[in-house]
C-alpha cells in the first residue's frame, strides 16, 4: 500500500471487521508532526479507539508498505514490511474474541478487508 496522510487522525490499512464498534485495524496514520503505522482497537467499550501499538513508519512519505493479519483461533497477529516478504511484528496475541458474534452481537463474523479515513 501507498499512502501519505495529510491531517492528523488520516489513516489508511487493513481492518478486521465485526461491526462499527468492534474492530482491528493496522495501517499508516498522521499522528501529530509524523507518520507511524499502528494498531488500533474498538471492544465497544470505549467511545474512541485505542491504539494498542505504535512505531515510527521510517520510509519516506508515500512509500509502499506491507500489512499482514494473522488470525488464528481466538488470537491476533499484526505485522507490516517495508519490503515484500520482510515481517516486522507490531502486536501478537491480540484478543479475536471481541470479534466474535458472541461478544459483538450480530451474526455475520468477522471480516477482513480495506480501510481509510480522512479527518474532517
Amino acid at each position: 500500500m501507498r499512502f501519505d496522510p495529510e491531517r492528523p487522525g488520516d489513516k489508511a490499512g487493513l481492518v478486521a471487521f465485526q461491526n462499527e464498534t468492534h474492530h482491528y485495524f493496522i495501517g499508516v496514520a498522521r499522528s501529530g508532526d509524523s507518520t507511524v503505522i499502528r494498531v488500533e482497537m474498538s471492544d465497544g467499550a470505549r467511545a474512541k479507539d485505542s491504539v494498542l501499538a505504535s512505531a515510527p513508519l521510517g520510509m519516506p512519505a508515500g512509500g509502499t508498505v506491507f500489512l499482514k493479519i494473522d488470525a488464528r483461533g481466538g488470537r491476533y497477529d499484526f505485522s507490516f514490511g517495508r519490503r515484500a516478504g520482510e515481517w516486522i511484528p507490531l502486536l501478537r496475541d491480540a484478543d479475536g474474541t471481541i470479534l466474535s458474534t458472541k461478544h459483538a452481537g450480530g451474526f455475520v463474523g468477522t471480516m477482513l478487508g480495506m480501510y481509510a479515513y480522512a479527518s474532517p
